[in-house]
């Protein structure tokens, strides 16, 4: 009787695990289906981001306080904040050498505007993001930490022209 009764405690494992993996490739299946798409004639870019900023001049400086993307070609760029976002940010822009061109204001809407575009002479670009802080957080808890960068980064959709798919690594600082 023992022999028969592991016989259905198997099946019965087996049968949990295969749900499990089923329900897995499910919800998975369904963000594939759901998540964000890219305009037409456009792609969406996954940047990486690390905690500083950028001053005035494109250059880095160590903060804690925002975060700042890689550089990336930015012919076509269009950028979508998601409807509940608590941030805003500014877009440096570079020359084909890696030369400062510019650097928007502050911006807590979608890029471009009738107001901004993407400067004649800019080829590539870097965002810099700066959470909104609730006015209950203390000062001296305003900082972003490792483990906050993906929440800011992924509240804004960055997409570019199609044909400038691939995202540059090169230091613009």
């Amino acid at each position: 009787m023992a022999r028969h009764y592991r016989k259905n405690q198997w099946a019965y494992i087996t049968a949990i695990v295969l749900a499990v993996l089923l329900t897995v490739g499910l919800v998975a299946g369904i963000v594939a289906l759901t998540g964000k798409k890219a305009d037409e004639g456009k792609v969406i870019v996954k940047l990486d981001y690390e905690i500083g900023t950028i001053n005035e001049t494109g250059k880095y400086v160590e903060s804690e306080k925002s975060i700042y993307s890689d550089a990336f070609e930015c012919q076509g760029l269009k950028i979508t904040l998601d409807f509940d976002n608590c941030i805003k940010y500014r877009i440096h822009f570079y020359d084909e050498l890696n030369v400062h061109v510019s650097t928007t204001a502050y911006l807590e809407s979608g890029f471009p505007t009738s107001a901004l575009t993407v400067p004649e002479n800019a080829f590539y670009a870097r965002i810099e993001i700066t959470p909104e802080w609730d006015s209950d957080v203390k000062a001296e808890n305003r900082v972003v930490k490792w483990y906050n960068v993906n929440k800011y980064a992924n509240q804004l959709t960055v997409q570019v022209d199609a044909e400038d798919t691939e995202v540059e690594s090169s230091e613009a600082a």
